[in-house]
């Protein structure tokens, strides 16, 4: 992540702190090569790692009231983009979880 992106990050981080924030996933975001299954494939979009990353700093810094996953679309023999909405989904209850009880 470049410097610019890190003061927005910061920016945005501190707009949200204790605040009540709906999450809303859209799988376009991720590059086609672990999610292929979607309505507009973006090329060069981000890792997993970055995602679970802002999402981890999201979480422990607003009051996540709900979240959805969506523009998944199937392809027949390929199942990762599936697999990848349900860790989405997974892992932001844990971390919703951890993070309540703290």
């Amino acid at each position: 992540m470049n410097e610019l992106e890190e003061i927005k990050k910061r920016k945005v981080l501190k707009k949200i702190r204790g605040r009540k924030v709906y999450i809303s996933v859209d799988m376009d975001v991720f590059d086609p090569s672990i999610a292929p299954g979607v309505g507009t494939p973006q090329p060069g979009g981000i890792s997993y790692g970055l995602f679970l990353n802002v999402l981890k700093k999201v979480v422990a810094t607003a009051d996540v009231v709900g979240a959805d996953v969506n523009e998944v679309r199937p392809i027949l023999e390929e199942k990762s983009t599936e697999t990848l909405a349900a860790k989405i989904i997974e892992d932001l209850i844990s971390l919703i979880d951890k993070n309540s009880s703290k």
